[in-house]
């Protein structure tokens, strides 16, 4: 009886894994034998979903719809198609650049690319540089405050454990500076992360003013960057194939045309286009241009892939 059983169940799991690779052959499929360029619509699903950025998840679809269709209807077939299992996820992610974008909306900032965009940029990246150069510091006096504290304490301790303990008295005060210490370092990180947040607002504020500077061909150098840059031209998405997988993520977008464009990019890029020298192409590597239909440098490269 407990044969029969044994075999009846490896005979169940048999039929699940056999279901489990028919459901999702064509992704397994694809992953390991990339189809054709053009040949058949790239699946694509909604992966990572923030809120913050005030759109829902059907408006997102719809603006991924209407992206992949720029490029299908120039090659006369569909590209892209919806699947909850889509091999391409494309994710919605929120970070310091989207929140440096919805501070500019707060006071009537769009990144445009004009005069008066560069000077309202320029007077933020000052004051915010002024802001982060003033808590640096206090973080390094705090930092060095700690440190003195900290290594006169561990003198005391040593010297009353060489003493075979210490009074009552003397006990309790290491204890109460014991806590001043503890207290001070949650202080410490606390002000760590807040400079950090800082120093990654500059960031994206830093990158927004240079790359309005280079389209309105200021001669300027380039506004410098705390820690490591954002560091892409591109900054606001960005698609990624490796071992993981293949994906967009969307990291900022200040209006709704600017984010159906960095998807025409993006998509461009998972259907295997480079950047193109055109500044008003969809794949020019900045996106600085209002144009939404494909130049004649897209169309070729467009043409490029799918001829393969």
């Amino acid at each position: 009886m407990k044969s029969l059983l044994k075999t009846l169940f490896n005979f169940f799991l048999i039929i699940l894994s056999v279901g489990a690779i028919y459901h999702y052959r064509d992704n397994w499929i694809n992953l390991i034998i990339p189809p054709k360029p053009c040949s058949k619509p790239l699946t694509y699903s909604i992966g990572t979903f923030d809120t913050r950025f005030g759109i829902t998840k059907e408006e997102f679809k719809k603006d991924i719809q209407e992206a992949g269709n720029v490029w299908g209807k120039q090659e006369g077939k569909q590209l892209f198609e919806y699947s909850d299992t889509g091999t391409l996820k494309i994710n919605l992610t929120y970070d310091y650049r989207q929140k440096a974008t919805d501070q500019m909306k707060e006071v009537g900032v769009g990144i445009n690319y004009d005069r008066e965009t560069y000077n309202v940029l320029k007077t933020k990246f000052d004051s915010e540089t002024s802001l982060y150069n003033t808590q640096r510091e206090v973080l390094n006096q705090e930092i060095a405050d700690y440190a003195s504290k900290k290594t006169e304490y561990e003198r005391q301790v040593n010297y009353w454990n060489s003493q075979g303990g210490a009074p009552q008295e003397e006990y309790q005060t290491l204890q109460e500076q014991r806590a001043s210490l503890n207290n001070q370092v949650s202080t410490i990180n606390k002000e760590t992360t807040d400079l950090n947040l800082l120093g990654k607002e500059l960031n994206a504020t830093a990158d927004s003013l240079n790359t309005v500077a280079k389209k309105l061909n200021i001669k300027v150098s380039d506004y410098n960057t705390i820690g490591s840059s954002t560091g892409e031209e591109f900054s606001e998405g960005e698609y990624i194939r490796d071992g993981e997988g293949v994906r967009i993520n969307v990291y900022q977008f200040d209006t709704n045309k600017k984010l159906v464009r960095l998807l025409e990019h993006e998509l461009g890029h998972a259907l295997g286009f480079n950047h193109v020298e055109d500044p008003r192409a969809i794949m020019y590597r900045l996106n600085t241009s209002t144009n939404q239909l494909p130049t004649s440098a897209d169309i070729a490269e467009l043409k490029r892939v799918c001829a393969n």
